[in-house]
């Protein structure tokens, strides 16, 4: 039991340094470029790291059913180590995008391995808690990276951003090393190279993609070329020998629906998180602190429904917490719809509390369903692909909500009125009260036709939670469907009680 409690202590700490990695950054940034340069190449610091923790997802989650949890788990955090170390030591932007790109690539190990992990140590009705716990890295981190952040950049110096992520990082290296234990067949393995390249560079092809929106034709370039490896990585999964994602296991409802769930989800909490903000500075005229504060309703209701829906799921199933937080994300996103100016900031604080929720209860129990539904050998499999789909959604929902919203406000552009002024408080000043009220009209009317985009994806994953199981937990499980071609192998892991 002791081994067990070091073991939860180590991921819990390598989840918060992950989580704690986004926002503590954003706050750090400004001060960077004053220091280092390169305003041009800014949004790359963190586009750099999106990619590389994305793409690597779905490899991390085959790797450690290949070889195990443990030595995929230390490497992953090694890498994330020696990429902030890196960051630290960054002489220019450039270096610290490059820097960043490896940071990606640990921090994409990381997350999956965790949830897979504690899905081999604790049984389902232990884990069903324990998930609640982690939930609240999220929220605690929302919460205290921009302060821990800004302290550390003014008091010290903005490297110690990324300095202090290396006692945490061995802390955990040496708690996992140390105390979590497997016993794994050892043998020879068909490694899906051409699996893992072909849906690599699709992905990044999109991402990058996503990112040029300066360059209409070579946008469009790549995303035929991203296209085009799609069918390539399919055909290549269905003759692999031991293939990178087996795309037989999306038959079982449990996963094929938990990761379209996965998708949707990503979809709405990105788009929130984004597109939140600039209502309430914008259209209602909070400053950035409070619009942070009215944001952490979302960080605190997010850990409350995971305990609580962890629970609930025993005793309901999966199907039941996931339709009641598909049904609150609609709630929330068409609350969003009656905002106005004259609007208290208690109403969107209110409102992203309910977000939060909804998002709390539906993703304990697709996470959960997906893991349920298989044994050891593919858990990091289905993990891996929950988190990986989230990340995709959100990327592009961030991108197709951000066209619409560009579209919005381009109006004002053309009048020959700035609509930033609208989001900085000198320019805000000074506007004329007539273009004030104008701004204020266009922003928010912007803002409500991503805002109808978002009632529209949770409506769609309510409908697609419905479709989850059914009935006792340990029933999700649907043995028998593996193909005769597909090697299952006897690995158990174990942690010492």
């Amino acid at each position: 039991m002791a081994d067990r409690r070091l073991i939860t202590l180590a991921l819990f700490v390598a989840t918060f340094l992950v989580a704690l990695d986004t926002s503590v950054i954003a706050t750090a940034m400004p001060t960077v470029i004053g220091q280092i340069g390169g305003i041009h190449l800014y949004a790359w610091v963190f586009s750099a790291y999106l990619l590389t923790g994305t793409v690597t997802v779905p490899i991390y989650g085959k790797l450690a059913d290949l070889f195990g949890r443990k030595p995929v788990f230390l490497a992953s955090v090694a890498l994330f180590l020696v990429g902030s170390m890196l960051c630290g030591q960054a002489q220019s932007m450039e270096q610290l995008i490059a820097f960043r790109l490896l940071q990606g690539l640990g921090a994409g190990g990381v997350l999956p391995i965790t949830q897979t992990i504690l899905g081999d140590v604790f049984p389902l009705e232990e884990r069903a808690r324990i998930t609640g716990l982690f939930s609240t890295v999220w929220g605690v981190s929302g919460l205290l990276g921009p302060a821990i952040g800004g302290f550390l950049t003014e008091r010290v110096s903005w490297r110690w951003v990324f300095y202090v992520n290396f006692p945490l990082c061995v802390l955990s290296i040496v708690l996992i090393a140390m105390f979590l234990h497997e016993r794994i067949q050892r043998r020879r393995h068909s490694i899906d190279y051409l699996g893992a390249v072909a849906l690599s560079a699709a992905v990044a092809l999109l991402l990058v993609g996503l990112q040029t929106t300066d360059n209409p034709l070579q946008q469009a370039l790549l995303y035929v070329l991203a296209a085009v490896l799609v069918p390539v990585f399919v055909w290549q999964e269905r003759r692999a020998p031991e293939p990178l994602v087996p795309l037989w296991l999306f038959r079982r409802r449990a996963i094929g629906v938990s990761t379209l769930g996965g998708l949707l989800v990503g979809f709405g909490l990105y788009g929130q998180s984004t597109f939140l903000p600039p209502f309430i500075q914008g259209v209602m005229g909070a400053t950035p602190t409070l619009s942070g504060f009215v944001l952490a309703g979302s960080s605190i209701g997010w850990p409350i429904a995971s305990a609580v829906g962890g629970r609930l799921l025993l005793r309901l199933g999966f199907r039941g917490p996931c339709v009641l937080g598909g049904l609150l994300l609609l709630a929330g996103f068409v609350l969003l719809l009656f905002l106005d100016a004259e609007s208290g900031l208690w109403a969107p604080f209110a409102i992203s509390c309910v977000l939060g929720f909804g998002f709390g209860f539906y993703t304990v129990a697709t996470i959960l369903a997906a893991q349920t539904a298989v044994g050891w050998e593919h858990r990091g499999v289905v993990t891996s692909a929950s988190q990986f789909t989230r990340n995709i959604g959100g990327t592009v929902g961030v991108s197709i909500a951000g066209a619409i919203f560009t579209a919005g406000v381009a109006t004002a552009a053309s009048l020959g009125i700035n609509p930033n002024e609208l989001l900085s408080p000198a320019g805000r000043a000074g506007l004329p009260a007539s273009e004030l009220a104008f701004l204020q009209g266009l922003l928010a009317g912007s803002l409500r036709s991503v805002y109808m985009l978002f009632v529209g994806v949770a409506a769609l994953a309510t409908l697609v939670a419905m479709f989850l199981p059914a009935g006792e937990p340990r029933e999700v499980s649907e043995p028998g469907l593996e193909p005769a071609a597909v090697p299952v192998g006897a690995q158990v892991a174990e942690s010492r009680e």
